[in-house]
């Protein structure tokens, strides 16, 4: 046996593989090399291919020759000893990473990512009651309203501010510091430290529109009250306070000193709410108006509940649960990251040199800012997968079908609809409906494991794909 080989696993899923290698393996090595070059080169005296051992180490050089043989030979090397090793293939997470290499005798060094491991508590005994999706009345109100003010007419007028006018003001708005509680036995005898933290800014805009409604701008404030009644080229400059229970928990209880100054005040004239207006819409009546709002706010608050369901569950399972992971896992996150902040840079005519400049960044510190995010999503992922594995949940290539012929159907043009089912079928297109499968499944396996009427894992089964195919066929 010409390789000696020793693994070390840490806690963190890698594994430092050590490698020796004996040096009669090296020298066939440095030989087969040498059979490879008399070949190549011309060695005075000597027919091509013919030159000694001994006469063409001694041209190239012995550490050279020794360096380019190891070269050659540390892929095979490592397949070797992989197989020598306990550990499988289908194990590893990434390519194996060389860490170090002493030439002479031969050792070489390893690291291997293995694949994460997670493990859960009893996430099954969870309970919670859910609430029924509605759309309120009062909700398709507000959507109207909505359509309303979209379709408002604005017209510049030359008077003060007021109610319902759209108002185009610049300046600054910042919040009071919030009082923050300070362990006095933490502070320094000499250290100035006071209960507030910094300022923050509410806003900062040369040119921000608002409409002057107590309800939708900076609602239970007197913001809009402040505004009112001033002309275009006026000043402001006022003090208002958020209450104590402001929808906005950061927001909540803080005053706010404003500089801003007017500089155009529009009025608006809201059409009424008819079948006119419904037409603008794509509808033909008002009735038919509320009820694609009430199915389009359906929809929404069903995708809002999925999601928040989904969250949820993450945050349970990840208290309780054991999550081993490589470091690559997260590396390989970040870069992926970074890729695609580069490649946004680029669609928007940036040189990347010069877009990491102007945010005053290098590579290295946009990798520290981005790295707490890429070990959230990193963990995320790997709950979600854990999950639709020990909940055997799968989709299959009727649910495809099903799914694809759904898309298709919101599509009348013919060319379009083959356009679609193109894009549907392949790369992105199919592994975001894939994505938003599994995610709707989970989300129902959830509903039913929280009121306790999720089937026993012993009755569920995995059915390959494969399988499905031959009974198809």
């Amino acid at each position: 046996m010409t390789l000696k080989v020793h693994t070390e696993e840490n806690d963190q899923r890698e594994v430092t593989m050590t490698v020796e290698v004996a040096e009669e393996r090296v020298e066939k090595a440095m030989r087969h090399k040498v059979r490879q070059l008399a070949r190549e080169v011309n060695i005075p005296g000597f027919r091509r291919g013919k030159a000694p051992y001994n006469v063409i180490m001694r041209r190239i050089g012995r550490d050279v020759l020794r360096s380019e043989a190891i070269e050659e030979m540390v892929g095979e090397l490592f397949e070797e000893a992989l197989d020598q090793s306990e550990l499988e293939r289908e194990d590893l997470y990434a390519r194996p990473g060389l860490d170090n290499m002493d030439e002479e005798p031969l050792v070489l060094k390893f690291t291997l990512s293995l694949q994460p491991v997670v493990t859960f508590g009893d996430y099954r005994s969870l309970r919670q009651e859910i609430e029924p999706i509605t759309v309120t009345e009062e909700a398709i109100d507000e959507a109207m309203e909505r359509i309303r003010a979209r379709h408002a007419e604005v017209e510049e007028v030359e008077r003060p501010t007021e109610l319902g006018d759209l108002v185009t003001i610049g300046g600054i708005g910042r919040l009071k510091a919030k009082q923050v509680e300070v362990d006095e036995t933490a502070v320094e005898d000499n250290d100035e430290e006071t209960a507030e933290s910094k300022e923050e800014v509410l806003f900062d805009q040369e040119r921000l529109n608002i409409i002057l409604d107590p309800e939708k701008t900076f609602p239970n404030t007197t913001f809009v009250e402040n505004l009112l009644g001033l002309n275009a080229g006026d000043d402001a400059t006022f003090i208002f306070a958020f209450p104590d229970d402001y929808d906005e928990e950061e927001l909540a209880g803080r005053e706010a000193n404003i500089e801003v100054s007017v500089q155009k005040v529009q009025s608006r004239q809201l059409p009424e709410l008819d079948d006119e207006l419904a037409q603008k819409e794509n509808v033909e009546t008002v009735a038919e108006l509320r009820e694609k709002l009430r199915e389009d706010l359906q929809k929404e608050a069903e995708e809002e509940a999925k999601n928040n369901l989904l969250e949820y569950m993450v945050i349970e399972l990840r208290q309780e649960a054991v999550l081993a992971y490589p470091p690559a896992a997260v590396a390989e996150e970040v870069e992926n990251s970074v890729e695609s902040i580069k490649q946004q840079a680029t669609r928007g005519g940036w040189e990347w040199d010069d877009f990491l400049m102007i945010r005053g960044e290098t590579e290295d510190s946009l990798r520290e800012a981005i790295y707490n995010a890429a070990v959230e999503r990193v963990e995320k992922r790997l709950i979600f997968t854990e999950l639709l594995s020990q909940e055997k949940i799968q989709i299959t290539s009727e649910d495809i079908d099903a799914a694809l012929d759904e898309q298709l159907s919101k599509y009348d043009d013919e060319r379009l609809r083959e356009g679609m089912r193109e894009y549907f079928m392949r790369g992105e297109g199919v592994s975001n409906m894939a994505t938003e499968l599994l995610n709707d499944k989970l989300y129902e396996r959830i509903k039913a494991i929280l009121t306790g009427t999720a089937p026993d894992l012993s009755e569920l089964e995995v059915i390959p794909l494969e399988d499905e195919e031959d009974e198809e066929e």
